[in-house]
């Protein structure tokens, strides 16, 4: 729906910038799909929306920005220069030669930590606390980590361990799926956890942890009051 309210602004030299949970939106990444010039980014800066209008910043982190294909050297020199922008707002950016690996870096990390927490209403820290809720949290990283292979994702990090250390960076902090079920808001289970069960279909990889996992927030999600 936002796509379609912004459709007059586009134009192929327009830089359309995708900052978001998941993967599903890299569909967008097909020149057919999109009248402009897309731009994925990815970041661990953490808020909490306390209410309308009071967001909470709930920690630093590292945004990356950068393009699924090649591109012109226009497209390349606008988003150099939107660089030094976001840096002097106080965000710490930069711009990825693969930023495939990084979003699916930051995928590893949702995979693990949104959902569980959503469904058992927990501060992300708490995942750690019992060897139950660590375990299952390894079993859908190493799921996610076994269709990121198969498809041909480079992964330069451990993503149960940097999963692990997400947990205990940011462990007072509410997960967006939490709030998103805390508000009784549509989550992100689709595009996430969804996302991977999608292509692990595809690849004829098995992943029942999070085909359990998105079940359960899909029946949570159809129980929110009316």
């Amino acid at each position: 729906r936002s796509l379609d309210f912004i459709q007059p602004l586009l134009t192929p030299h327009t830089l359309l910038i995708f900052l978001q949970n998941g993967i599903s939106h890299l569909r967008y990444n097909n020149a057919e799909q999109l009248p402009a010039t897309p731009v994925f980014a990815t970041s661990s800066e953490g808020a909490t929306r306390l209410g309308a209008g009071h967001i909470r910043h709930a920690g630093s982190g590292h945004t990356y920005l950068g393009f699924l294909r090649p591109q012109d050297n226009g497209a390349t020199t606008k988003l150099e220069q939107l660089l030094p922008i976001l840096q002097n707002s106080g965000l710490a950016s930069s711009l990825s030669n693969d930023i495939q690996a990084n979003l699916w870096a930051k995928l590893f990390v949702n995979v693990g930590i949104n959902g569980l927490t959503a469904i058992h209403n927990l501060k992300n820290g708490q995942l750690l606390h019992s060897s139950e809720m660590r375990d299952r949290l390894s079993r859908l990283v190493q799921e996610t980590e076994q269709v990121a292979r198969a498809a041909g994702i480079a992964i330069h990090d451990d993503p149960i361990q940097l999963t692990f250390e997400v947990c205990r960076r940011t462990a007072q902090n509410i997960s967006s799926m939490l709030q998103d079920v805390r508000n009784h808001r549509p989550t992100e289970i689709a595009a996430i956890n969804g996302a991977v069960s999608q292509i692990g279909k595809e690849l004829q990889i098995p992943t029942p942890e999070n085909d359990a996992l998105i079940a359960r927030v899909l029946e949570i999600e159809a129980n929110y009051p009316n």
